[in-house]
């Protein structure tokens, strides 16, 4: 079904954007150096195929700031290496990138880190069949990791797809549509709102929008994703 087709392909080119994007929340070493100008420039490539697929407007001040960060100047990365560390790690009032921290549930258990969210987040994906590398170290709930999860179930859920496999791919949408009411549309939108209120740069202002609008999208589009498989022939 060629309507099924294309819209699996953009939302997995979507989802591949947004995964690149929340990479700069993960604490990476050297970010002033070539392994942090090389991300960027990913980003670039991937924000690029993004708004070729959906034609997102209102983000215009993100491809300025990104054309300059393609010839970045070593003061840029600097400010931009500056900026992550006051934004994501401290010392003194920081947003950490993690659900339990922003997730605010009735029953109290969040602001901190390690509270219910995270060990909900940890059962969700290994109840998935997934798992966490040995190498990682760090938390189950980090923004990179629910992302690079939904990544995951989409492509998973492309597979099922292009193996007529209806049934699995009716699987894995649920399971992102799940996720994304329990875990993401609970915490993003207000992780990306004090991003955009705090950040001093425009790159990190508007990427935390940019991440925001897809939330957004992705959260009122699932229900549709799910009725074209039912409906597909």
């Amino acid at each position: 079904n060629t309507t099924i087709t294309h819209t699996v392909t953009g939302k997995k080119t979507m989802m591949n954007a947004i995964y690149m994007l929340s990479r700069i929340c993960r604490p990476e070493t050297n970010l002033g150096h070539d392994p942090y100008l090389s991300m960027v420039i990913r980003c670039e490539r991937q924000i690029a195929k993004m708004y070729a697929s959906f034609a997102m407007a209102g983000n215009e001040g993100l491809w300025r700031e990104v054309g300059r960060n393609a010839i970045l100047s070593s003061r840029l990365l600097e400010d931009l290496a500056v900026e992550y560390a006051a934004l994501f790690l401290g010392p003194g009032k920081h947003i950490p990138p993690h659900e339990s921290v922003h997730h605010q549930r009735s029953d109290g258990d969040w602001g901190k880190l390690w509270g219910k969210s995270t060990v909900e987040v940890k059962k969700f994906i290994e109840s998935a069949g997934l798992d966490y590398k040995e190498a990682y170290t760090g938390l189950p709930d980090h923004i990179s990791v629910e992302f690079e999860f939904m990544q995951q179930v989409t492509l998973r859920e492309e597979q099922a797809l292009s193996e007529g496999d209806k049934e699995g791919a009716l699987y894995c949408l649920k399971m992102e549509k799940k996720f994304m009411e329990e875990h993401l549309f609970r915490w993003i939108p207000t992780f990306c709102e004090k991003i955009i209120s705090r950040a001093e740069l425009s790159f990190y202002r508007e990427m935390a929008a940019l991440t925001n609008d897809f939330i957004q999208f992705e959260n009122e589009e699932l229900n549709k994703y799910i009725e074209s498989v039912l409906n597909c022939e």
